[in-house]
């Protein structure tokens, strides 16, 4: 397997986490956790946090922290009607 191929994969392998980072990030905040909260369960930094919720709310095309919470809660709601 050649330099390049394996580079694709490792670039894969991290989009894969950070976008389950954000993921994590989201639900905890749809659990009304503050960012400090947030960041002790994921030993993250709170500014690491920030980061993610800033990221989290542009990937899902809300303006705030509430309306990204919304989000996922009906997310959770309609994976559990349909599954």
């Amino acid at each position: 397997m050649g330099k390049t191929r394996l580079a694709v994969e490792a670039a894969e392998e991290m989009a894969g986490w950070a976008v389950s980072r954000l993921a994590d990030t989201a639900l905890l905040v749809s659990q009304g956790l503050s960012n400090r909260h947030i960041a002790e369960a994921m030993s993250l930094s709170v500014r690491t946090v920030e980061g993610h919720i800033y990221r989290a709310t542009v990937k899902a095309g809300v303006a705030t922290r509430d309306e990204l919470s919304t989000m996922v809660k009906q997310f959770d709601a309609a994976s559990v009607s349909s599954g």
